[in-house]
């Protein structure tokens, strides 16, 4: 849904709002360094958004596969096509970062090194929001300014209207704090809002020293339920959500993740094995206190083509914990590394309040 009604937006004001004319229109180019780390392989973005930028990042996919590092170094462009292309590079998984790129010689060419800071700015920030994890170096820019026509009249007031909405709601389910929508409506489309460091982590913008989006209240059935994303590492992220069952009013947590490389190591709906030569010894950590989680404490386990999910009963005490940690560890480690251990920071009581009122 929300993708067919970005297409049909597109159609609407797609020659409408840009930056003048950039150098080149942007390019994605596979780079590295010549390391073995994470991180040393990257995609290079670099160039103005034009219209068609979207269409070639598909091109690009389609030939080349799932990125894990994009790097942006652009001034901006077709603010509609930023956001098409950070809602694009949400689905592939990628991180995003920003940095220049360039050859590392005349002669070897298809070999690229990160050789300094970039700037991303205007419409390549709603790009950049993509990201699973962003990351902004020290001597990075990014910035933001207001969205304006490329001709010389004024834009509708219903236009106007459209294209907030759109920026607020894109900035929103990338996990981006409405505040940068605020820098940017606040700042002539002749200056940049260059946002600082305690800007770019307290908005969102930097999310190298938070792995967990804010806590979202979603309606399930009849119900709601509390859901987020814990973002362990640039290629793995856990999906946790919180609810209770209206037959039983019991909490439970449910941890789901998806793995292509362990889905198809485990047989059926068994992940944890309570028996045998090598029994799991899952523990269930609430603040302080530790619990065992044996077979009676999962509902189910389950492994539906390469997402893998267990949900575990939480104990009665859950709304007193309110704003702690809450972690499942399942000791998987020696067989499947960190698959399904998730550890978050458990939401407001209020919130907790809300979906405990409301069992699906």
């Amino acid at each position: 849904m929300w993708r067919t009604t970005l297409h049909s937006f597109i159609v609407f004001v797609l020659t409408q709002v840009a930056l003048p004319a950039l150098a080149e229109p942007m390019t994605f180019i596979r780079a590295g360094n010549g390391g073995n780390c994470n991180g040393c392989e990257w995609i290079a973005a670099q160039g103005e958004i034009t219209t068609e930028t979207p269409d070639v990042f598909r091109d690009f996919l389609a030939t080349n596969g799932k990125p894990y590092h994009i790097a942006f170094n652009s001034l901006g462009g077709s603010l509609v096509a930023g956001i098409e292309l950070g809602e694009l590079i949400r689905e592939t998984g990628a991180t995003t970062m920003i940095g220049t790129t360039s050859s590392r010689d005349e002669q070897e060419m298809e070999l690229l090194e990160n050789t300094g800071p970039g700037v991303c700015a205007s419409a390549c920030v709603f790009a950049f929001m993509g990201g699973i994890q962003r990351w902004v170096g020290d001597k990075d820019l990014l910035g933001v300014h207001q969205f304006y026509s490329t001709d010389d009249e004024a834009m509708d007031s219903t236009v106007v209207q459209a294209l907030a909405g759109l920026t607020l709601i894109h900035s929103l389910r990338m996990g981006v704090d409405a505040r940068v929508i605020v820098a940017a409506s606040g700042t002539s489309p002749n200056d940049i809002y260059w946002f600082d460091r305690e800007e770019m982590v307290a908005y969102r913008l930097d999310t190298s020293g938070s792995t967990t989006e804010p806590w979202r209240i979603e309606p399930y059935k009849l119900g709601l339920i509390l859901t987020t994303t814990h973002y362990a590492s640039a290629r793995r992220s856990v999906d946790v959500t919180l609810f209770c069952r209206a037959n039983t009013r019991r909490w439970h947590m449910l941890i789901s993740e998806q793995n292509e490389l362990y889905a198809t190591q485990l047989l059926g709906d068994t992940i944890i094995s309570f028996s045998g030569n090598y029994p799991a010894r899952p523990v269930l950590s609430v603040g302080a206190d530790k619990y065992a989680v044996g077979a009676k404490d999962v509902e189910f386990q389950r492994v539906f083509g390469d997402r893998i999910s267990i949900s575990v009963y939480l104990p009665d005490h859950i709304y007193s914990a309110a704003g702690q940690q809450i972690s499942f560890d399942p000791n998987l480690s020696r067989v499947f590394g960190s698959l399904l251990y998730a550890s978050v920071e458990l939401p407001m009581v209020n919130w907790l309040q809300a979906a405990g009122n409301n069992c699906i």
